[in-house]
């Protein structure tokens, strides 16, 4: 598949924003002080390596994909899909969980920023659809991206829902928003722009 000169352009604008925020997470936690082991702290049997990522809400979407839906009240907040697809990813090719949640997590920051820039394209020339997905990944919220959370996965679906239903593909964008609707109960929301599109 043959891949256009824009969206080659977001590809670069990606990568480079990812490895240059991974360098500075990894340094600032080299240098920073490590705070005393919490509730909040990465499951213990995750790595040093990759445990910068496993914090806070990262460490509940892990114990569900490990563990399932416990008696833990703590856990039913977070939806199904994110622990699930890094669940059947892991199992199917036999690889550490906490690495498939981060490499499918980056492979989802992609497919958004990617649509992002399609979204924009529509009504937008390509110099400012590419600022877009710039001043996107600038946001300081963006680093979430990185960590094993589920934004990466919702913003994958919700704006292709967006794309779509704005290209009249209203079966996609409706199944868009429905798995959206897995991950974040955001997702529901998606209706009423799928219906103002349709309407």
């Amino acid at each position: 598949m043959k891949i256009s000169q824009e969206i080659k352009k977001v590809l670069v604008i990606f990568f480079t924003w990812k490895i240059l925020l991974t360098a500075f997470a990894y340094i600032a936690a080299a240098k920073l002080p490590t705070s005393p082991p919490s509730i909040s702290h990465p499951p213990a049997e995750i790595g040093n390596f990759l445990s910068i990522w496993f914090y806070w809400d990262a460490k509940w979407f892990y114990t569900i994909a490990t563990h399932g839906y416990t008696f833990n009240q703590d856990l039913v907040v977070f939806f199904p899909l994110l622990p699930l697809v890094t669940r059947i990813f892991s199992t199917l090719f036999q690889i550490d969980l906490a690495f498939v949640g981060l490499l499918l997590n980056s492979i989802f920051g992609l497919i958004a920023v990617i649509f992002i820039y399609k979204l924009a394209r529509l009504d937008f020339s390509e110099k400012t659809a590419l600022r877009s997905v710039i001043y996107f990944l600038l946001f300081p919220t963006a680093i979430f991206l990185l960590a094993f959370y589920s934004e990466s996965l919702f913003l994958a679906l919700a704006v292709p829902s967006l794309y779509y239903a704005r290209k009249g593909s209203f079966l996609k964008a409706t199944a868009f928003a429905i798995f959206a609707s897995a991950t974040r109960f955001a997702g529901v929301l998606l209706v009423l722009p799928i219906m103002i599109e349709y309407l």
